[in-house]
């Protein structure tokens, strides 16, 4: 798991600039290489030791001939089955990790190489020969990557900050997306709230002609979900899952670096531990607590922990850590914080970084077991809008004036993102268009903090649950089984026969819930926050004032905590950032 950049300006020269790498240097602190290709192009890499612990999997990697060059981030978990093929094929390895299989892999086959992925990755390719630039995102998107394309230049990072520091000028508030900031609390699409930095679409790959006189880019689409008619019995799709599951596991469990698991004391999470404690030896468990407030899970987390006898370390978030580090969570996520559990995952992180380099979760599970309320509601005759509305997340009449109070026509369309995915799925069933609508919206924002989080310490985070192969078989699952309205049916299925009781199992979701609103009320500041530079220049003065009062107010502040929280991330986002607003 890595940190990867590059410039490419056919102008003026790419000139090695060491800010690259401080930008990128939590996600690799074990190596951080500059190599510079030519006068126009270079290449920078930070380096978190995974798999192939030596140095000789350090990257950029340049083929034998000198013809490619690689920059990766990521995991490429079939790369022991595609390794057999190559050697098969004539080709010889020097190293044992898995970037020289990506390279030789593409040497091979080319851009078709990556349908043969089942992994997580963000990379950068370049073929000195036929000069083009290839970079590309796994297919569900698990791996952050972005970039500025301006005729005679090309800034790529996985990381958001690293771009902002290289453009000429200064950045500047994409406000066409305001609109849907505020409705969703997250950016889907390609664009970001900073303008003409955008986000790569996962499933593609972008091909750069890197010309005398100008960049040329063309894309192509690697990854197409195939919607196919199962008509499997619920114990055969049970069983199904289990060896998939299973394989997913024994692929995502490879690592020559300790390795720990994020347990809520869910369904989703407990299954990963179940199963992954089975096949080997885990150093830590990771448990995110609230000691008032919240009824949280710890009691089944616990129980797992104890069933399995493993070491369960408890991080309690609270008021103090949750405003302290605030700020630094927004410069590690590149966004504003739209929810926050990514305070939670931040501080699971620097408590795990002492002790492990990996972490499984169980995120995913949901999207592609059904596992939301919301889910119920989808059938056969549910139009776009209906599936649109859906995944909204805007529940209350409070929290729908809010949006009226605040939003602006100038600010775009909430919605316009979402549509053009929307009309981009091209399947027969409604609630599989439902769910990889979500894959590619809400899904997005919890593999961003997910990622983004975990590896502000140095930590890989691992999502079993999209492995591509169990991905496609739970999207396809028997409709009749689908549509049975009882959420996560086959998972817990394999829990029961696990040993798990039905108290266990059949207990209401509970989900994971800071009680951020409750510590909002303790806060006496909520004037100045409002009345802050940014947000008075972005929003109505007298409905700022209109907000800070119903936040005194001590009943019914919930939807105002939400929106306060909203806005007062904008407000540091912007200023973190130095962004022209």
């Amino acid at each position: 798991m890595c940190g990867i950049a590059g410039e490419i300006d056919i102008s003026f020269g790419a000139k090695k600039n060491n800010s690259f790498l401080n930008n990128l240097c939590h996600r690799g602190p074990h190596n951080s290489p500059v190599l510079k290709i030519n006068k126009k192009i270079c290449f920078y890499h930070t380096r978190l030791k995974i798999i192939d612990l030596s140095n000789l999997s350090n990257q950029p990697m340049t083929s034998k001939d000198k013809r490619y060059i690689i920059s990766y981030n990521g995991e490429l978990y079939n790369y022991l089955e595609i390794k057999k093929k190559l050697i098969l094929k004539g080709y010889k390895f020097y190293t044992s990790g898995d970037t020289e299989v990506f390279l030789t892999g593409f040497i091979e086959y080319g851009i078709k190489f990556f349908e043969m992925i089942n992994g997580i990755f963000a990379v950068s390719l370049f073929d000195k020969k036929k000069n083009l630039l290839y970079l590309a995102r796994d297919f569900i998107g698990v791996k952050p990557l972005y970039y500025n394309h301006s005729e005679n230049r090309l800034i790529f990072a996985s990381e958001l900050k690293a771009i902002v520091n290289q453009m000429s000028n200064i950045p500047k508030l994409n406000r066409g997306l305001l609109n849907e900031y505020l409705f969703y609390k997250y950016n889907s699409g390609s664009e970001t709230l900073i303008k003409n930095i955008h986000k790569f679409s996962p499933g593609n790959v972008y091909i750069f002609h890197i010309g005398k006189k100008k960049i040329e880019l063309n894309k192509k689409k690697f990854y197409k979900f195939k919607e196919t008619t199962s008509n499997l019995s619920l114990f055969d799709t049970v069983e199904n899952t289990k060896t998939l599951l299973n394989q997913s596991l024994s692929l995502q469990l490879q690592s020559d670096a300790n390795l720990g698991i994020q347990l809520s004391g869910g369904i989703d999470s407990t299954l990963i531990t179940h199963i992954a404690c089975k096949k080997q030896k885990i150093r830590n468990l990771y448990f995110s607590t609230f000691k008032k407030f919240i009824k949280d899970e710890f009691e089944y987390a616990n129980l797992v922990a104890k069933r399995l006898n493993i070491n369960f370390k408890t991080v309690e978030l609270n008021k103090k850590f949750f405003f302290k580090n605030f700020r630094n969570s927004i410069y590690f996520l590149d966004e504003p914080l739209n929810h926050p559990h990514s305070l939670a995952i931040y501080q699971i992180a620097k408590a795990a970084k002492k002790n492990i380099s990996v972490i499984l979760s169980g995120e995913g599970a949901d999207e592609i077991f059904y596992g939301y309320e919301r889910y119920k509601d989808i059938n056969e005759n549910s139009s776009a809008d209906r599936l649109i509305r859906n995944g909204a997340f805007l529940r209350t009449n409070d929290d729908i004036r809010l949006y009226k109070l605040f939003s602006s026509n100038s600010y775009g369309d909430p919605h316009f993102e979402r549509n053009k995915i929307l009309k981009g799925i091209n399947v027969e069933d409604n609630l599989t268009k439902f769910q990889l609508f979500e894959t590619q919206t809400h899904l997005q924002s919890l593999l961003l903090r997910s990622d983004k989080m975990m590896m502000s310490s140095s930590i890989e985070a691992r999502v079993p649950y999209l492995d591509k192969n169990l991905f496609n078989f739970s999207l396809n699952i028997n409709k009749n089984i689908k549509k049975n309205n009882e959420q996560k049916i086959v998972l817990k299925k394999i829990l029961s026969d696990l040993g798990y009781t039905k108290k266990f199992i059949e207990r209401k979701k509970v989900g994971y819930i800071v009680p951020y609103n409750n510590w909002i009320k303790l806060k006496k500041n909520f004037k100045k926050d409002l009345k802050n530079e940014v947000l008075v220049n972005l929003f109505d003065k007298e409905n700022l004032d209109k907000l800070s009062v119903n936040l005194s107010k001590k009943k019914n502040i919930y939807s105002n905590a939400k929106f306060y929280w909203l806005l007062t991330n904008l407000n540091e986002y912007v200023k973190i950032f130095r962004i022209n607003y």
